[in-house]
């Protein structure tokens, strides 16, 4: 026996109604994701662009594909960021925290590239619910909080070290 259809949109809108900030960021998400592209790095950009208009952070980038970057042949995981990295002459690279096992610490060591990875606080927020959920997503955080408290939570993280004993090579 099948299981129940279940319209989640519905269901997750059913939740967020209660939410103090949901006509804002209902419409700033009915902006946003009203763009359209073929092309999912295009839309990607877009997205980022307005999130960060919306809650007022500078948001500058440069795509790969938008420079003329010559990357030698890439045969491990990780390797595209430490080459990209070497490519620009970077003495630094930071990761999102996850991913970490891809990473051969000690080959940007070598290279003299410090790799960090980047560790949100993500500091509990009332979610109308029992338990509160971390890390469930921006829109979320957007239902829940004012502009400038989102602001402070996004700049509430640390830096840290690769651990060297664990890297992918």
């Amino acid at each position: 026996m099948a299981p129940p259809s279940i319209d989640y949109r519905t269901l997750v809108a059913w939740k967020l109604k209660g939410a103090p900030h949901y006509i804002e960021t209902m419409e700033f998400l009915g902006e946003t994701l009203a763009y359209d592209s073929e092309s999912l790095m295009d839309t990607i950009v877009h997205r980022l662009c307005c999130c960060c208009e919306y809650i007022q952070l500078d948001f500058r980038y440069e795509t790969f594909f938008s420079t003329d970057l010559l990357l030698p042949e890439i045969s491990a995981p990780g390797q595209w960021a430490l080459e990209t990295a070497r490519a620009l002459e970077a003495t630094s690279y930071v990761n999102p925290p996850g991913g970490r096992h891809i990473f051969d610490a000690d080959a940007f060591q070598t290279a003299g590239v410090d790799l960090t990875f980047l560790e949100p606080a993500l500091p509990a927020y009332d979610q109308n619910s029992k338990q509160f959920e971390a890390g469930l997503s921006i829109i979320d955080v957007l239902m829940w909080n004012d502009v400038a408290t989102v602001r402070d939570m996004i700049a509430d993280y640390k830096l840290t070290a690769a651990d060297r004993h664990l890297s992918a090579a």
